[in-house]
């Protein structure tokens, strides 16, 4: 099925049909019309109108900026948070409590520092603005060297000013894009891969056995899917079904080479502060491990505290046999790709 427009040119009159198919015009088209352009000769322009997509949109989360760096204060203040939490873990009788809260706390108090930091720039800006606005109105009454002068310095003082405002918001945009644009420069310099084993998701087979394309549809059944395979009570299709016992040992049995005993035990050896404090050291800066985007860079500044911090919490959690709260959540994304 398709749908066709049909319009005149003029002056001959001769009839031009653009078609498209039902499904595209259904979600997509909004409006096509005819215009005289000031270079067409004799013949009408043809312009049609798209709206997006319905497309479902999860929330996003906050990630650390790594600007905040830059402000010695912030850094200090980070070190003696670290401090004071880690004395409060040695002590406490339920370290991963205690961890969850100093989390959600100092993951507030950056979140108002970044926004205070934002007003201060529009301030800054402003003010900048006002004695450029004064300099220019007393040039412009008395055409003195001094007023020149004092005008030259207000518009040099308001340049700089825009400029370190501007480049600080390209430097956030350009963070955001490198972490989540896809086709960013790694993408393009990535490694050959061989497998062809990664497609997108076209379509997806719908409760009533019926084939779907919609996006909103496809992101319908992957929620419920990886909701479900997740353990989420609330997902549609309720909990996954446990793990066939049968293809595990079949799994297991395929195995035919193991670790060496030498090496077994390094590998059973209990993760100690230091090897978390040399994990942290060498991970990406920007890298979030968790959904309280509290990034690499942020427990970077002070490495062997948090290192200490997170042995004393995973320690308690695992003789819990319990994940924490924090660690049961993830972001997954879907990609809709062309």
């Amino acid at each position: 099925m398709t749908q066709a427009s049909l319009h005149w040119s003029t002056p001959r009159k001769n009839v031009w049909t653009t078609s498209v198919s039902e499904d595209f015009y259904t979600r997509f088209y909004d409006d096509s019309k005819y215009f005289l352009p000031k270079h067409a000769g004799d013949h009408l322009a043809h312009s049609v109108s798209f709206r997006s997509g319905s497309q479902l949109h999860g929330r996003g989360y906050w990630k650390f900026p790594r600007y905040l760096l830059e402000y010695p204060l912030v850094v200090s203040a980070i070190e003696k948070e670290a401090e004071m939490v880690l004395d409060k873990l040695r002590t406490s009788t339920y370290p991963g409590k205690i961890w969850e809260q100093w989390k959600a706390s100092i993951k507030t108090q950056l979140q108002d520092v970044q926004k205070k930091l934002r007003m201060q720039d529009t301030v800054a800006i402003e003010a900048a603005q006002a004695v450029l606005d004064q300099a220019a109105a007393r040039y412009r009454d008395a055409s003195t060297e001094s007023n020149r002068s004092e005008f030259d310095e207000a518009m040099k003082m308001y340049k700089e000013t825009v400029t370190r405002t501007s480049q600080y918001n390209q430097d956030t945009a350009f963070d955001f894009q490198a972490a989540n644009s896809e086709k960013s420069t790694k993408h393009f310099f990535r490694p050959l891969d061989t497998s062809l084993r990664r497609v997108s998701i076209e379509e997806v087979m719908t409760p009533n056995g019926s084939v779907s394309s919609n996006p909103q549809e496809i992101s319908l059944r992957f929620l419920e899917h990886w909701g479900s395979e997740m353990g989420d009570p609330n997902s549609p299709s309720g909990r996954a079904p446990p793990p066939d016992e049968a293809m595990q040992r079949k799994l297991l049995d395929s195995i035919v080479c193991s670790v060496k005993e030498i090496d077994r035990a390094v590998l059973n050896a209990p993760v100690t502060a230091s090897d978390l404090a040399s994990a942290i050291r060498h991970m990406k800066a920007t890298s979030a491990p968790g959904m309280d985007g509290l990034t690499a860079g942020f427990y970077q500044v002070a490495p062997d505290v948090f290192g200490e911090c997170l042995s004393i919490v995973f320690s308690y959690q695992l003789r819990r046999g319990v994940l924490l709260p924090s660690q049961r959540k993830s972001a997954v994304v879907l990609l809709h790709k062309k």
